[in-house]
């Protein structure tokens, strides 16, 4: 593997782990057994990389939210969209824990985002035009759009919310079952939306993503340990 490609690697493996704000370029030449001046030859600065992880995470998930060709749009094309999704949230979760930090931090990288959102809502629109077209969806222009917002700002922060509300410090992992949690808070605003004929298969899809969070979030707050926002 290319030095470069490493340094990217590595790079998305510490700050899956450890957070973006935790991890320096020197500790990423540790990582990856290589010099600051080999890292700085391919990259100048953490930015950078951060930059280029957000870019190909980006355009991965804009391939994923692309519907079939010559054939309605079914729920299985959206389950298996979800799906690929998920995982695709997990493997950059380090993204989502810090957004704000990070677009404050770089201006460049901001822009990047806000060009992201409007690629997204894009797509976003034609899926549900799709599921409308389909005959599995009823909905005005505005509440496609409406549906779209939403999704954007539950996928993009549900990751700060669950560190914030539901991990203690003493579990400052997440998992993947928390993410689809995430997933299915927005199928299940999606299906109230669904045509009769749709409703039930839209419901099953959508369970597949639910992981009970009530435990962890009813539990008296004086007793725990603080949370992990930060």
């Amino acid at each position: 593997m290319k030095t470069r490609d490493r340094i990217l690697q590595g790079s998305l493996e510490l700050f899956n782990t450890q957070g973006e704000r935790a991890v320096t370029t020197n500790h990423l030449a540790a990582h990856l057994s290589i010099s600051p001046g080999n890292l700085y030859y391919h990259f100048d600065n953490k930015k950078a990389i951060i930059r280029e992880l957000y870019d190909a995470h980006q355009q991965q998930m804009m391939a994923l939210l692309k519907i079939p060709e010559g054939r309605p749009f079914t729920i299985t094309d959206k389950a298996e969209m979800m799906e690929k999704l998920v995982q695709e949230l997990w493997s950059h979760q380090f993204l989502y824990r810090d957004l704000e930090h990070m677009l404050v931090e770089d201006p460049e990288l901001a822009s990047q985002h806000r060009l992201s959102f409007k690629i997204y809502l894009d797509y976003a629109l034609k899926i549900h035009q799709a599921l409308a077209d389909a005959g599995l969806q009823e909905t005005t222009e505005a509440q496609r759009r409406d549906l779209s917002y939403n999704a954007w700002i539950i996928v993009t922060n549900w990751i700060t919310f669950i560190r914030c509300n539901v991990l203690p410090d003493t579990e400052q992992t997440l998992s993947p079952a928390l993410i689809k949690r995430g997933v299915y808070q927005v199928l299940i605003i999606e299906q109230a939306f669904m045509t009769p004929a749709a409703v039930k298969e839209m419901s099953l899809l959508a369970q597949t993503y639910y992981t009970d969070i009530d435990a962890l979030l009813l539990r008296d707050p004086t007793t725990t340990d603080s949370l992990i926002c930060a």
